[in-house]
C-alpha cells in the first residue's frame, strides 16, 4: 500500500512537472516580444541578447559539460571522447556558417547599377531616422549634388507624415512615393535592407522573385533550426532524467534545476528568430516545439520506468547522453561568440548608440547571465545532495 501510494506521488511529481515546464518554457518565449512593445525596445533587445550570450555560455561550460559522467571517455581508455565531440560540434556549425552565409533578397537591387560596392538601400520606411544621401558609406555616386539640393525638401515631408515611404531611384534623387505596407528589416551582418514581408499591392519596391524569396527563408530558418536542434537535445536529456527519476525526492531536485533555467533557453531561441527575421507566427511555433521538447523526454522516461518495472540500465543512456552534450556544447560557443557577441557586443562602435558605456553595461549583462547559471547549477547541486 505505501509503495503504491508513493509511485503514485513520483508518477504526479513527474507529470505535474512535466506540465509546468511546459507553461514556463511557453512564457520564456514571449519575454522577447514584450520587450518589443516598449518604447526603447532596441536597446532592450541588445541587452537581452548580450545576456543570452552568458547563459548560453554559462549552460555549455557550468550547466552542461561538468555534468557528463565521463562513461564515454572510458570507453577508449581514458581518451578524451567527449572533448573530440565539443570541438567537432564547433567546427561543424563554423563550416556551415561559412558556407551558407546570409544572402538575402535586398530592397531595390538596381538603385546603384554602375556600384559593386553599395547595394544599400535609400529607403526611409515607417519614418526611420536614418536618410541614406548616396556617400555616406564612403564612396560617392553621380547626381550626389542633386539629391543634397532636394534632399532637404523631401525629409521636410517626411516630418509630416510617419507613414511616408521615399525611395531613391538609379540616379539619386529622391522621389516621394505612396504609402504601402511592406515591411523592411536591417542585416545585422552587412547592414544592408530587405524585405520581411511584401505588400502584393505595392509598386514602389523591387522585389525579390519567389525563388530568392524561398531561397532566402531556407538560409533565414538554418541558424534558428541549429539552435532549436542544440538546445533540444539538451533539453530531451534533462526530461529522460525526470522520467528516469526513482524517488520523489530525485524527481523534485531535477525539476527545480530544470524550471529554473528552462525560460531562458526558450528566450534565447526566440530571440534568435527574432535576430533572423522571422515572423511571429513562424518563431512561436519553433519556440513551442522547444517547450514540449523537456515534457516529452519526461514521458517517455516515464514509459520505459513502467515498462522495465522500474528497473533501468543507465550505463547505455548516459554513453548517449555525454556524447550529445559535449557536440551541443561545442554548437553553442559558435552561436555566442559569432551570432551574438560580433554583431550585439562588436570590437568596433559602428552605430551612434555603441558608445563605451553601452558596451560596457553590455558585457555587465552578459557576465550577469553567466552568473545566473552559475547560481541554478549551485542551487542543483545543493537540491540533488538533499
Amino acid at each position: 500500500m505505501a509503495s503504491s501510494v508513493r509511485s503514485g506521488s513520483l508518477l504526479g511529481v513527474q507529470l505535474g512537472g512535466s506540465f509546468a515546464i511546459l507553461a514556463v518554457g511557453i512564457c520564456g518565449s514571449f519575454i522577447p516580444y514584450m520587450l518589443v512593445r516598449c518604447r526603447s525596445s532596441d536597446k532592450a533587445l541588445l541587452y537581452l541578447n548580450a545576456g543570452s550570450a552568458g547563459i548560453l555560455l554559462g549552460a555549455a561550460f557550468i550547466h552542461m559539460v561538468p555534468e557528463t559522467t565521463g562513461k564515454l571517455d572510458s570507453l577508449l581508455g581514458g581518451f578524451p571522447l567527449s572533448y573530440l565531440l565539443f570541438c567537432i560540434g564547433l567546427f561543424l556549425m563554423i563550416w556551415l556558417a561559412r558556407i551558407g552565409g546570409h544572402p538575402h533578397p535586398h530592397v531595390n537591387p538596381s538603385i546603384h547599377p554602375d556600384c559593386n560596392v553599395c547595394m544599400q538601400s535609400s529607403i526611409l520606411h515607417n519614418a526611420q531616422t536614418q536618410l541614406y544621401s548616396g556617400n555616406d558609406h564612403g564612396h560617392e555616386h553621380k547626381d550626389t549634388a542633386s539629391l543634397q539640393a532636394r534632399g532637404v525638401s523631401s525629409a521636410a515631408s517626411v516630418s509630416t507624415s510617419a507613414s511616408a515611404v521615399i525611395a531613391v531611384g538609379s540616379t539619386d534623387a529622391l522621389v516621394d512615393c505612396s504609402p504601402c505596407n511592406c515591411e523592411i528589416g536591417q542585416c545585422k551582418e552587412c547592414d544592408q535592407n530587405y524585405f520581411l514581408k511584401v505588400d502584393p499591392a505595392c509598386e514602389q519596391h523591387v522585389h525579390c522573385t519567389g525563388a530568392d524569396r524561398k531561397l532566402f527563408k531556407c538560409k533565414q530558418l538554418r541558424s534558428v533550426l541549429l539552435l532549436l536542434l542544440g538546445l533540444s537535445v539538451h533539453s530531451f536529456t534533462a526530461g529522460l532524467s525526470l522520467g528516469f527519476t526513482q524517488t520523489v525526492d530525485q524527481a523534485v531536485g531535477i525539476f527545480l534545476a530544470i524550471i529554473l533555467h528552462k525560460w531562458c533557453e526558450t528566450c534565447a531561441q526566440s530571440l534568435s528568430g527574432i535576430r533572423n527575421g522571422l515572423s511571429m507566427k513562424t518563431n512561436a511555433a519553433v519556440t513551442a516545439a522547444l517547450s514540449l521538447v523537456t515534457p516529452v523526454g519526461a514521458w517517455i522516461g516515464i514509459l520505459i520506468q513502467s515498462m522495465n518495472g522500474g528497473v533501468t540500465d543507465s550505463s547505455v543512456f548516459d554513453c548517449i547522453s555525454d556524447a550529445l552534450i559535449m557536440f551541443v556544447a561545442g554548437t553553442f560557443v559558435q552561436i555566442i561568440f559569432e551570432e551574438i557577441l560580433l554583431n550585439y557586443v562588436p570590437a568596433e562602435t559602428v552605430h551612434g548608440r555603441d558608445t563605451a558605456c553601452s558596451m560596457t553595461l553590455r558585457v555587465l549583462t552578459m557576465l550577469l547571465g553567466f552568473a545566473f547559471m552559475c547560481c541554478v547549477s549551485v542551487i542543483e547541486e545543493v537540491v540533488g545532495e538533499k
